[in-house]
This record gives structure tokens, sequence and C-alpha cells, in this order.
């Protein structure tokens, strides 16, 4: 059954990486489509990220090991997770369903549930591509590499029995030694194994959300920028309140898609719906270097990402959870500098600039949130993607548009269990 027939008006808000994807296979079914955003089109965290597509690793943070880190993350600020104490004892619920999350039955669940949305997330963005949307400014190949052998090793092992799934092509052999580093110059002989992910892409995020922004413009779908909303109602007639240059404004539709990323929470509390989305801030750079990396280059042991895009390197990494959503913090940017350093060379780290930070809309099992709640009729919620907004953001377009129409959803031949993803399961998690 339709949630709302083509032709209908639908308020998407957020024009981030999903609301913008939304925009776009909504308008392309039929809908009538105003999208409302806080600030400007590619705000929050969807420009300063790695410009990553990864159906294989577009899998939940939650796992076996992360429960240790998280609590390191408690009691020091010098490695790549930190958590303000004062915040994380209002984080409890969050922490408790992060932790069950990272028992191994639940992240086997996870990580199953994860796949059949990376299985289309290539073919999305051909699509997008084929529209006219800018995917350039990248490439292709994913290196991951660290200090121990074993460790790459067993990665490898993960990665190549998660492609029997059929969610993308195996990873390539594993490297050591002197094949590494003539693979990958900018690597030091701290790094003694690697691996490439040949499926892999990664573009220019910047790029690509303004260049979607334009394309969806064009296709007839109305942009409400500097439009903070700040009423959503539920209904069978919802609409939504926003504050544009001091006026209060309501506007009506006949469905309304929240994907507004962090800010999701906010939006749907006062129905008594508690998503416990929370902002994981990331941070990145730009950063001089002798020669750009020949990948994308993953690196694990410092849990960094180095990326040359359009011309440039870009360094990105940290998780900051302190309950602010872009409060910026320069001693996030030495750490990442002093744990990468010792891992590459060639690289001027004096010499750095694009400071930026951005909130990822963290969920305590790391699935998304896509779908109806029963409390909130004609409102479909499309947020909660964890670091995974842009390799996953296109197809969850789709997907929504789906359920909007009420046609059956399919990826890569398959029909997708789309109750994996409700925001319903997220009370069964923390029960």
């Amino acid at each position: 059954m339709a949630l709302a027939a083509p032709g209908s008006k639908v308020i998407v808000i957020g024009a981030g990486l999903v609301g913008l994807s939304t925009a776009f296979y909504l308008r392309r079914a039929g809908y009538d489509v105003t999208v409302v955003e806080r600030d400007q089109i590619g705000s929050g965290a969807s420009r300063g990220n790695a410009g990553e597509i990864t159906p294989l690793t577009a899998v939940p943070l939650a796992g076996p090991g992360m429960i240790g880190e998280v609590f390191k993350g408690l009691v020091s600020r010098s490695g790549p997770l930190t958590l303000t104490p004062l915040r994380a004892a209002r984080l409890m619920t969050f922490g408790f369903g992060f932790m069950k999350s990272s028992l191994p039955t639940y992240t086997s669940l996870g990580v199953a549930a994860m796949v059949q949305l990376g299985a289309g997330a290539l073919a999305a963005f051909d699509e997008l591509a084929a529209a006219g949307v800018e995917v350039s400014g990248g490439g292709t190949g994913f290196l991951y590499t660290a200090e121990d052998e074993a460790h790459v090793r067993a990665f490898h092992e993960v990665l190549t029995q998660r492609s029997r799934s059929g969610v993308a092509d195996a990873p390539g052999p594993l490297l050591t030694g002197e094949e590494l580093w003539q693979t990958e110059p900018t690597l030091s002989r701290a790094c003694s194994a690697g691996f490439i992910d040949y499926g892999a892409r990664w573009i220019d995020p910047g790029r690509f959300v303004e260049s979607l922004g334009e394309v969806v413009k064009a296709d007839g779908v109305e942009f409400l920028e500097g439009a903070r909303v700040t009423g959503l109602h539920a209904g069978d007639h919802p609409s939504i309140d926003y504050l544009h240059q001091g006026t209060r404004i309501n506007l009506a539709a006949d469905h309304v898609v929240v994907a507004a990323g962090a800010w999701s929470s906010e939006l749907v509390k006062p129905y008594g719906v508690h998503l416990g989305v929370v902002p994981g801030k990331g941070y990145s750079f730009t950063v001089a270097a002798d020669e750009l990396p020949r990948h994308l280059i993953h690196l694990s042991d410092a849990r960094t990402v180095l990326v040359p895009i359009s011309g440039a390197l870009r360094v990105v990494g940290a998780m900051e959870i302190d309950g602010t959503y872009e409060a910026f913090h320069p001693d996030r940017i030495t750490m990442i500098k002093r744990v990468t350093a010792p891992l590459v060379r060639g690289i001027r780290w004096h010499d750095t600039s694009h400071e930026w930070v951005g909130p990822r809309p963290m969920t305590a099992d790391g699935l998304p949130i896509i779908g109806q709640h029963a409390k909130l009729p004609r409102v479909t919620l499309a947020t909660g993607h964890n670091m995974h907004g842009l390799s996953l953001g296109p197809v969850t377009g789709k997907v929504v548009a789906h359920l909007l129409a009420g046609t059956d959803v399919e990826i890569a031949g398959r029909d997708v269990e789309v109750e994996k993803f409700s925001p319903s399961r997220l009370a069964r998690l923390l029960s």
C-alpha cells in the first residue's frame, strides 16, 4: 500500500547526502518535493568526509574489540575515539545498546542487514552519474594496511568471506614488505602488510553534493535553505514549522521525510519517539605532500584515512562524542597528525589547511533508521547512517521512494528486509 501516491507533496527535511538522494529519487518517481535545510546544501557531515563508496566495509562500527575502545575514550583524549565523561553519563542508553551490538551474535546480524544496502551502493551512484551528477575527484582501489601482518590477514579473510554474499568482489591478494611499499610509496616501513579492495571507489564529496543539488533543482525540486525546522506535525495532515530570517512559517504536505542526520532525534522527541541518534564528530584537514598517494589508504593502527582528492591530500579521522554537533577542538587535529605520521612518509605535517569537523549521525547498533514509526503517521525516517552516509545515501533514497510508492524494495535483484532498519528495532535492542 502506498504511503503517498506519486504527485503528492513531500517535504524532505535535510539537504545532506541522504536528503538530496531522497529528493532525487522521489522527484524521478513523480512526487512534488520541497527540501528544507537549516543551513545550506551539503552542510553537516556531507562535505569534509573521505568520499568513500565502500560496499564491503559499510558495516556497523559496533563489534568485538570496540568495547575496550569505548572505555579508553572515556579516560583519555590521546586516541581516535573520545567521549566526554559528563556527556557519557547521559549516553548510558546509547552505550548499553552499543556494547550489546558489539557481541558476536549481534555483530553478525548487523553486517547481514547492512550488506543488503551495500550491494546496491555502486549501482545507485552509476544512476546518479548517468543523470548528470558529478562523481569525480577520486579514484578506485582502497589500500588497507597495518603494522601487524596477522591483523591484516584476519581482516582480509573477513572481507573475503563477506564478498561471498554477493555484496562486492573479493579483495586483492595480501601484499607484504617490498611489494607493499612499491605498490604504495607513501607508506613507511612501519606498515608490514596490506591489500587492495579494487571494488571500492572514492569521490570528492563536496563536488558531489553541489552537483546533486543542481541536478535535483533542475528536476523541479524546491529548496528552502537557511530554514531551521522548529516543529514537526505528524498525522493525517502533516506539516512542519520552520524559522527563516526571523519569521516562523508553517508548511503543509502529504508526507514528510526526516533526513536531518544528527539533528533528526530532536525533531521527533515531542512524540515520545527516542531514536537515540548521537552526533559522533569526525575531523579532516588538507595537508601538503611530496607526492599524492596512488590509492585511498586506510591506516588501521591510527584509524585514519589518507585521501588523494581533487589534486590535494585530505586526512580524515577521529570520533568525538561530546554532546555538541559542530564544536571544533584543535587537539583532535593534533592527535590525528601524531598517530598517522609514523606510518607514512613525504607528508609536510606543518603545512595544513581546510580543517573541518562534521557530526556523523550514530546509532547504537550501527544500522541506519529507514521507515515509519507508529507514533509518526505520514512521516518516514531516513537517518542514522553513522559513517556511511555517502556510501549508502543514494541507495537509501531509492528505498525511501519505494516505501512511499508502496512498491517492493529490491536491490541487486534481491528483496530487502526493510524491517531490519525500522526505528522500532531500537526499542527492542535497548530493552
